[in-house]
């Protein structure tokens, strides 16, 4: 079996300046055009000053079954994302772990998306990010960053 892979595609979310606590989701990804068979999903994100020592940044995707109703009460849009207890039904795809020192990139991934959902990638899905870093995330958008690699396979 074969692999072919997309060009890197970037994903809508502005993380810029997501303050510690906080919490942001992408525009959905619509996947009913490409029908990749699976994404891989990376990125880097930046702390701003004075992180927390063991504080995380949790990067979570939101998926639609019907290509209208998303996850977790997600809305499919860039924007604020407002955790009100469904955001137990994000799946987590990672959760970096930060140190105290300001201005730091954390590069993530590849990680399958397929894979969250049991090998079948869903109609349309995006990311929410969590940041519990004890910081603002930095102001500069190329330092915040989440990208995607469609995938699909051939004979």
């Amino acid at each position: 079996m074969a692999l072919s892979y997309s060009a890197v595609q970037t994903i809508t979310l502005t993380a810029t300046s997501v303050t510690d606590g906080a919490w942001r989701q992408s525009a959905a990804i619509n996947n009913s055009t490409n029908l990749f068979e699976d994404a891989l999903l990376g990125g880097t994100l930046q702390t701003g000053t004075t992180p927390t020592d063991g504080g995380t940044i949790d990067i979570y995707i939101y998926a639609s079954y019907d290509g209208t109703k998303y996850t977790a009460g997600a809305s499919g849009s860039d924007e604020a994302y407002t955790a009100d207890g469904e955001e137990y039904l994000l799946h987590l795809i990672e959760s970096i772990v930060v140190d105290t020192t300001s201005d730091i990139d954390y590069v993530f991934g590849p990680r399958s998306v397929a894979a969250l959902f049991g090998g079948t990638m869903p109609q349309k899905w995006g990311v929410v990010i969590e940041n519990n870093s004890g910081a603002t995330l930095h102001a500069t958008g190329t330092n915040n960053e989440i990208q995607f690699t469609g995938v699909k396979f051939s004979a």
